[in-house]
């Protein structure tokens, strides 16, 4: 999940299929966002956002931030950092970024941060694959033909 808090203090994220490393030098990650997503507005006007890496028990957050709703932080434990970006009370993981470079690509940008901060913890991740929710170590369906 990425978030992001823009320049008016409004809050903004959203759930992400996947979110890569990019390079150990410097240490750089990238994610995807929508042209038309409010979060990547607010990832350019801020110049910044988090990479927040949730745990298995933060299923119900991640479908949440799945959709177009507006109040998406209404009922989910937040903070907000030192830099001014939001992370998710709980998150297995947390990686402050600033932004580095913007690429355009089709109907989408590649956003790639500069981590600032990072810290984490030891639950079970929370993983989506093949269209649903998985466990490390659950066997998976068959693939579609």
């Amino acid at each position: 999940m990425v978030t992001a808090t823009d320049t008016d203090g409004h809050l903004h994220g959203l759930t992400l299929t996947s979110v890569t490393s990019l390079s150990l030098s410097p240490p750089l990650f990238l994610a995807c966002l929508a042209d038309s997503s409010e979060t990547l507005g607010a990832v350019l006007r801020s110049g910044g956002f988090c990479i927040n890496y949730l745990a298995q028990s933060q299923r119900a957050i991640s479908d949440v931030f799945a959709t177009r709703s507006g109040a998406k932080f209404r009922n989910v434990a937040h903070r907000i950092r030192p830099s001014g970006q939001v992370e998710i009370a709980g998150a297995l993981a947390v990686i402050e970024c600033t932004l580095h470079e913007r690429l355009q690509a089709g109907d989408h940008s590649i956003v790639i941060g500069r981590p600032v901060a990072m810290h984490g913890g030891d639950e079970e991740p929370l993983i989506h694959f093949r269209g649903a929710y998985r466990r490390i170590g659950a066997p998976l369906p068959p693939a579609a033909a």
